[in-house]
């Protein structure tokens, strides 16, 4: 699996805040995270993950919020 960007719909995000995944294998911070306003973010999530259900986990200083399985990492069937 390639690195993507995903887009991230909320409230009251402020500047430079912090987007990660949180799974099975820990935490995993994504790259390059713009905020659009302050009901949008975006980042990358970077190539090879393995598969899996994660959080999106996005903090604002201190605070943070998560909403549990909103990204999955489907398994390469063509894998040998």
């Amino acid at each position: 699996n390639g690195a993507m960007t995903i887009t991230i719909r909320g409230a009251h995000f402020a500047t430079a805040p912090v987007v990660y995944l949180s799974g099975a294998n820990g935490r995993i911070d994504l790259n390059a995270v713009i905020l659009i306003s302050s009901n949008e973010v975006q980042a990358q999530v970077p190539a090879g993950l393995p598969a899996g259900a994660y959080a999106i986990v996005v903090c604002n200083g201190a605070q943070c919020g998560a909403l549990p399985d909103a990204f999955v990492v489907a398994s390469d069937s063509s894998a040998t």
